[in-house]
């Protein structure tokens, strides 16, 4: 389980990416399509192509999900589905 404080904001980037970019080009897109800053310590969230593989970003934080726990976590409803 992931915690987090109050403060922290999740931003969830609709447009599937590569999820083998690096922090540099990840900060690029939150900085040019999403409008943030991505030192600020909140959560950005990337999905792939497929949408069975997810990316949580921070400054501080990088997780990659695959397909198998988003369907756990979907049939929990906690996650909603990115397909």
């Amino acid at each position: 389980m992931l915690s987090l404080p109050s403060v922290v904001r999740i931003y969830l980037h609709a447009a599937p990416v590569n999820l083998h970019y690096a922090f540099d080009r990840l900060a690029n897109i939150v900085r040019e399509e999403m409008g943030q800053d991505p030192l600020s310590g909140h959560l950005f969230v990337f999905r792939n192509r497929r949408g069975d593989r997810v990316l949580c970003r921070s400054a501080q934080l990088t997780r990659v999900y695959s397909g198998e726990l988003t369907h756990y976590l979907e049939k929990e409803g906690e996650v909603p589905s990115f397909k």
